[in-house]
């Protein structure tokens, strides 16, 4: 039978979809209401940003997601798993979704008399453009998996003698800095004939000469093909190139063996009826060929490449697509241009769509053995099933997360060395490149596959802690205006799409980050982690100096001198309208942790005066860590005596979690760390939806949830994987995977949220903030698992 599909994909019958399909949460009066006075300036900022009004419409792309098409920074298609192309990044920092409708593969079959042909699609006709193709494929006949970078559709036409599947594959491959760069898929269908007489097969991909499905008609594209012998053929499509426009162009191959007869459509008008495309295909399996095609006056180009053969009763054969396209430049809000990745590995023309197009065909196997040799050992482990599916699948996000991966300065020249800047968004809603609050639990997911590119990132801020930016902009929740990027803080982000990335960072404005508790001791504990993971002793002393500057800076916050920084009562933190006030288990934990790193990194560089410093801070510190939050039960939110100090926070531990991970000394006693996992797991993962949504991100004491704001009342996707690797450390194993698999069950089964698990939902399970970063913190999960294993493989065998 067709391929042999791995057990452990996330998998989906056509006919099925989410149990309750979540959509955008509600805002509350009491919120709406704080808010009002606010509106101007949010408006002003969102235009100003290019988004329109945009920040009051939160994106819904609905559930027809899958696993997306394209490398890392290479722009990036998704495709859903009914079959369509619908989700556009390919303008870089552009969402536009649109499901294309000439984008598609036909099959058909003839045995004898009968004759059947079929889009492979299941939705219904459409009433303006290619009406003649044969739509609404009866779902039932179709099943899908995922297992990021690969996915599979397998298919029923048995009643017609045959059943298929296509194997959809990017070569996005762990530690590979090279093709998991390239923009590029790959289609490989298998067939069967299972009826007992002769069978011809024919198996067409239809594409659209086009960006994203919403581009206008244009003038002056163009599609041109080239044979390699019998057994391959390609198009490209282009777009009219001027000088304002960077080049854009598609490329599409076809390869099949000496029994496959393969046909070409260079052009066909993507805006019509279908029928010339169509009724070749439909008479005999075939496309008339034409010679290469420049539109005239206004007009939507597609082309078409097509597949025929004939089998024998019981035989099965295999034919393969490649999908590329060549764009460049990336070219950001404010007119700077960067090439992208992979043009390090062809050349800056926009020339190279046919190009990259045969190197997919011809690499396709290698890459189908790297990528198997990379998930094998944690397929092959104790790991559950469904744990397995996410951890991959939530990769997703490092192609579909609008990624730029840039190797150049276009004004300057291609730069062939070094990994280069990367950046990928914080998610649709928020479009900050690399939010920083949030990379620290997404991290791993780099981190463990592709360091290089880690390393890079936090390069990057490391030296943004040393450089000013005093322009003066106004704050969108706070009145007032303050400078841009103070000197000695980590910025929140490297910028955004709507300006200029890498060099006007630190975008975001809602709140005064440059006095946020966080960010400066989240730089600290990644670059030690990081130092830990690949002994890079040139990366540690590159960022040495802006480690140093940051924690001197946060140092400043230490108003009493008992070692824990003081949080000042606005939102100064990743939970960003949640007050801390005063000391709290969330800063104050993060500050102990990083204190324990700074004296590790200290003694590493020889820097005694700095490891003695740091040393002392630590030892204050968590003396009066547990005097101020412990309540015998947990670490209380804050130390403020407010109404809501004595919140129980599922992300309490945090900075104990990185010492887990990092390998320093305890900042609480492991008695007391197990008692307050204990009290989290009872109150916000077993007290809210009996354990099968995740953590609340607050509760009472009482059993309520905590409403004191927004972000309190909702589970955090990213931060409950985030308790869970903690409680893995801490030896809770079962209580782990309870927790994480309320995750897994609100995103992949019960809300519909696969390919955008969003940044939180609300006890209702509707979402906030779709497409997000910090739900690749299931990477850390894994980690702890594999910690685990390496200390204690025989107790863990037992847990399993």
């Amino acid at each position: 039978m067709p391929h042999d599909i791995p057990e452990w994909t996330w998998v989906m019958p056509l006919s099925g979809g989410p149990t309750r399909l979540g959509k955008p949460r509600g805002t509350p009066i009491k919120t709406v209401l704080t808010m009002l006075p606010k509106l101007p300036r949010i408006l002003a900022w969102s235009r100003q940003a290019g988004m329109g009004q945009r920040a009051l419409h939160p994106f819904n792309d609905g559930a027809n997601q899958g696993v997306p098409v394209g490398g890392l920074g290479s722009g990036s298609i998704g495709r859903g798993y009914l079959g369509d192309f619908g989700r556009w990044h390919l303008n870089i920092g552009e969402h536009v979704y649109c499901p294309s409708i000439p984008n598609q593969f036909h099959l058909r079959i003839e045995s004898g008399s009968d004759r059947f042909v079929q889009t492979l699609n299941p939705r219904a006709r459409p009433q303006d453009r290619l009406g003649v193709w044969a739509w609404a494929m009866d779902p039932k006949r179709a099943t899908y998996h995922a297992l990021f970078p690969r996915a599979w559709t397998s298919y029923d036409f048995s009643d017609h003698g045959i059943r298929a599947s296509c194997e959809q594959m990017s070569p996005v491959i762990a530690h590979n800095y090279k093709e998991s760069s390239y923009p590029a898929g790959l289609f490989d269908w298998k067939f069967a004939n299972v009826a007992d007489s002769k069978t011809k097969l024919s198996l067409m991909f239809t594409w659209e000469n086009s960006i994203t499905p919403m581009r206008p008609a244009a003038e002056g594209d163009f599609s041109r093909s080239e044979r390699d012998g019998d057994k391959r053929l390609f198009i490209e499509l282009g777009h009219k190139r001027t000088d304002e426009v960077y080049p854009v162009s598609f490329g599409l191959g076809v390869e099949g063996d000496q029994e496959t007869i393969l046909s070409i459509k260079e052009s066909f008008n993507a805006a019509g009826h279908g029928g010339d495309v169509w009724h070749d295909f439909e008479r005999d399996g075939t496309l008339r060929e034409q010679t290469s095609k420049e539109t005239e006056g206004l007009g939507r180009l597609g082309a078409a490449l097509c597949a025929t053969r004939e089998m024998d009763p019981g035989e099965e054969g295999e034919i393969t697509f490649s999908l590329s396209w060549d764009i460049p430049v990336m070219r950001f809000g404010q007119g700077r241009e960067w090439y992208r990745r992979y043009t390090r590995f062809f050349d800056t023309s926009g020339d190279n769509a046919i190009r990259i197009a045969r190197e997919t065909l011809s690499r396709r196997l290698d890459w189908e053995r790297s990528i198997v040799e990379w998930q094998k050992p944690t397929l092959e482990s104790d790991r559950p099933g469904w744990f397995k599916s996410a951890l991959f699948n939530e990769l997703y996000y490092l192609v579909d997360g609008c990624t730029a991966w840039e190797t150049g300065d276009a004004g300057i020249g291609l730069v062939r060395e070094g990994t280069g800047h990367f950046g990928y968004l914080e998610c649709i809603d928020y479009p900050f490149y690399n939010t920083y609050d949030v990379h620290f639990y997404a991290s791993f997911a780099l981190a463990m596959n592709w360091p290089d590119i880690d390393n890079s990132i936090h390069r990057d801020f490391a030296d943004a802690v040393l450089q000013e930016d005093s322009r003066p902009r106004a704050l969108l929740f706070e009145k007032g205006r303050i400078p841009r990027k103070p000197l000695g803080v980590v910025p929140h982000d490297l910028g955004m799409p709507m300006e200029d990335p890498w060099v006007a960072i630190n975008a975001y404005n809602a709140q005064d980050v440059g006095r946020w508790k966080d960010l400066n001791t989240k730089l600290i504990l990644q670059v030690y982690r990081n130092y830990l993971f690949t002994r890079d002793e040139v990366f540690l002393s590159y960022c040495w100096p802006g480690v140093v500057r940051a924690m001197e800076h946060i140092d400043k916050y230490d108003k009493d001198g008992d070692g824990l920084p003081e949080n000042e009562g606005f939102p100064d933190q990743t939970y960003d309208i949640w007050v801390m006030k005063g000391p709290s288990a969330y800063c104050g934990g993060l500050y102990l942790a990083a204190a324990e790193a700074m004296v590790a990194m200290a003694k590493a560089l020889g820097q005694k005066e700095v490891e003695d410093k740091y040393r002392a801070i630590a030892e204050r510190g968590k003396v009066a860590f547990d005097r101020a939050l412990w309540t015998g039960d947990y670490f209380r939110f804050d130390g403020s005596g407010g109404k809501h100090s004595d919140s129980i926070m599922a992300d309490q531990l945090v900075g104990l979690w990185y010492t887990n991970v990092c390998g320093l000394p305890r900042i609480v006693d492991t008695e007391k760390a197990r008692r307050a996992l204990q009290t989290v797991f009872k109150f916000n993962v077993l007290g809210y939806a009996d354990g099968s949504a995740g953590a609340m991100n607050g509760m009472r004491p009482d059993g309520s949830i905590d409403k004191t704001s927004l972000q309190s009342a909702e589970v955090w996707a990213g931060t409950t994987y985030g308790l869970a690797a903690l409680m893995i450390h801490e030896g809770l194993i079962d209580e782990a995977l309870k927790t994480a698999y309320g995750i897994y069950q609100i995103t992949y089964r019960d809300r519909g949220y696969w390919f955008r698990t969003p940044e939180a939902w609300t006890a209702d399970g509707n979402y906030r903030a779709s497409t997000y970063m910090r739900p690749l913190a299931i990477w850390a999960v894994e980690y702890a698992f594999r910690d685990l294993d390496r200390i204690h493989p025989i107790e863990r065998k037992k847990s399993g």
